[in-house]
Formats: C-alpha cells, structure tokens, sequence
C-alpha cells in the first residue's frame, strides 16, 4: 500500500514538494477505486455497496441503482465473497509457509540456548556483518509451546538495553555440548 501511495505520488507531486497535501484526495479516491487482486472488490464496494458514479461511467455500469434490499443484498454478496477469498488466502499462505518451516526443537524449561543477533539493537560503532549471528548461552525460564514463544534469563547488561525476555523459537538455536574426543580443551 505504502509503495502505491509513494508511486502516485511521485507522478503527480511537483518538483519543489509543495503541492502534496492537495493530492492525498486523489490519492486516496484511486486507492479506493483501485480493484484489489485479492478480493476482487474494490474498497469503494465493500466498503458503500457500490463504486462512486464517477467509476460507474467509466466502467460503463449506467443502469440506475435499484431499491435498498436489492442494494443491500448485493453488498452483503460482495462482502461475503471477499470475506471468503480472504480466509482461502489466508490458508494458501499458511501451508505455503508451513511447506519450508522446519520442525520445532524439542526445548525445556533449565536448556541452555543461543540467540539469534538479528533483531537486537547493536552498538552504533559496530559493524552488523562482524557481529556473531548467535550470542551467550541464555536458560529457558518458561516455555509457550501454543505461541512457540520461550522466556530466557537474560543477564543485567541485556535487561538495561530494554530487551524483552520473549523470543520466538527461529530466533533460538539449542545449545549442543562438544565432543572432547574431537575438540580436546
């Protein structure tokens, strides 16, 4: 959405930048008139029943409107069936994801884990590509397996940065004690 606003307007906005604030009617009429590919409705139609009389001419759509059951009838229909796109999406999109999520490790309350650097706010003097991927060793202090969020015992110097003891599991990594036969010291 955000890149559609910035296209529209980049097309229309002067040069000095002066004259955006007399866009954003135009910008929000054509976002709304704008027929989504999710749903197949555009905003306008879910949202009144019917496209403004301005899109109706141009779609060629001249009929007068009908009486308010009929009306009300076709925009209950319109919101139903993008109601009904929107939840079948919605399951293309979670098996999609799901066909590339690896298992969950098994993690208990007392395990030790690493964390994931990815998210956490680093000094400003320090270059993210040198940084390691994955700090300290953290204990698991309580375990939401129906969000796949756990809690870690963080040390003061985290806790005083703000950071919030929950993380999501992709953001942990458990911690797995080396062989000494093969890493000696």
């Amino acid at each position: 959405m955000n890149r559609n606003i910035r296209q529209i307007f980049h097309t229309t906005v002067s040069y000095d930048q002066k004259n955006w604030v007399e866009k954003v009617p135009l910008t929000e009429f054509v976002i709304n008139s704008s027929i989504s590919v999710s749903t197949g409705y555009a905003p306008f139609e879910l949202n009144g029943g019917c496209m403004s009389s301005m899109i109706r001419e141009v779609r060629g759509d001249n009929s007068p409107p009908q009486g308010i059951k009929k009306f009300a009838k076709v925009a209950l229909m319109n919101m139903t069936a993008a109601h009904d796109v929107i939840i079948k999406l919605g399951v293309l999109q979670t098996q999609q994801v799901n066909k590339c999520r690896l298992p969950e490790p098994d993690l208990k309350v007392n395990n030790l884990v690493h964390l994931a650097t990815k998210n956490l706010n680093l000094p400003k003097e320090r270059s993210s590509k040198l940084c390691p991927k994955y700090i300290g060793l953290f204990r698991i202090v309580e375990v939401r397996p129906e969000s796949s969020n756990y809690y870690l015992e963080l040390p003061p110097a985290l806790m005083k940065c703000k950071i919030h003891p929950m993380f999501h599991v992709p953001l942990l990594r458990p911690y797995n004690t080396s062989n000494d036969m093969l890493f000696p010291n």
